[in-house]
């Protein structure tokens, strides 16, 4: 049997993720015998609070990009990886200089940061790696909530009957100067969803997203994958850490600090996107874009 190593790295608004996954694959057979974690790291970067101020990434923000693309090269050596992808979300996609930075890192680093849509990235996640709920729900929603936006698909009867990218975040709320436009994006993202969602009694929601993960365990004391908890779960989690400062978040529930301050706002957004499509629970399959990055490169490079 032979080993594949494949990697992804997922810079988003609020954080970058290097994934490393290796399959033994059996050569009479056509399907791998199962993906095994080999490195997960995730370096709190945070280009949302450079790009929802000041509108670009800063150059110090753009230095230590380098450096930790450097060191992501590096890892991927050691680790023996055939196969990778770079891709950038929200925040890239919105900063003025991102040709620049994108030219920049290439040119340092060797390696090309693709900038995807909100809506490639949602697909992402969606294809590869939420198979199995359309045999339990007739419809639900796949929502995925980041530090700059936030992708909902809604699925009924197998089909795709909608799916948008909003301009709605973690950062983007944390963000004081901006709380104006913020609570016009999240008014109107209600009215939308509700408008599309209104002939449906209920919706269940399938999260992503690393807050979603951490809410789920915060609300259940668990760390099960595939699992789920109802909404009242949620709100009643939102409004104990939203008493909390960070400070006391940080020392309550033992929250980097990075994951405290965005994990209100986060709840925020779940909550006001399960009211409108009469949501009762939330499934929490422990996934993300870097593990849609790696199915999506397994699945071409099997097919070629």
């Amino acid at each position: 049997m032979d080993k594949l190593v494949i990697a992804a790295v997922d810079i988003g608004s609020n954080a970058a993720r290097l994934l490393i996954k290796s399959t033994e694959i059996k050569q009479e057979s056509e399907t791998p015998v199962s993906f095994y974690k080999e490195l997960f790291l995730r370096i709190p970067l945070r280009l949302g609070s450079d790009v929802f101020k000041i509108g670009k990434i800063s150059d110090e923000k753009l230095l230590i990009m380098v450096h930790m693309m450097k060191s992501f090269k590096q890892l991927m050596r050691t680790y023996g990886v055939s196969k990778y992808r770079v891709c950038a979300t929200s925040a890239m996609r919105e900063a003025k200089n991102m040709k620049k930075v994108v030219k920049t890192v290439e040119q340092e680093t060797g390696m090309k940061i693709e900038v995807i849509s909100g809506e490639e990235e949602a697909n992402i996640v969606y294809e590869k790696r939420i198979e199995g709920f359309e045999k339990n729900f007739d419809t639900y929603a796949y929502v995925d909530v980041g530090g700059g936006s936030t992708e909902v698909i809604i699925v009924s009867q197998g089909q795709i009957i909608y799916e948008k990218s909003f301009s709605v975040g973690t950062l983007r709320l944390l963000n004081e100067e901006s709380q104006e436009t913020n609570v016009f994006a999240m008014d109107e993202m209600k009215t939308i969803i509700s408008g599309i969602t209104e002939k449906y009694d209920s919706i269940n929601i399938i999260g992503s997203g690393g807050n979603i993960n951490k809410l789920y365990k915060l609300a259940t004391n668990k760390d099960k994958k595939n699992s789920s908890f109802t909404i009242k779960s949620l709100t009643d989690t939102y409004n104990l850490l939203k008493l909390l400062t960070v400070e006391e978040r940080i020392k309550a529930y033992s929250l980097r600090r990075e994951r405290a301050d965005v994990i209100v706002p986060a709840a925020e957004i779940f909550m006001i996107l399960a009211d409108a499509m009469k949501s009762k629970r939330i499934y929490v399959p422990m996934l993300g874009l870097a593990d849609g990055i790696i199915d999506d490169l397994y699945s071409k490079l099997r097919t070629k």
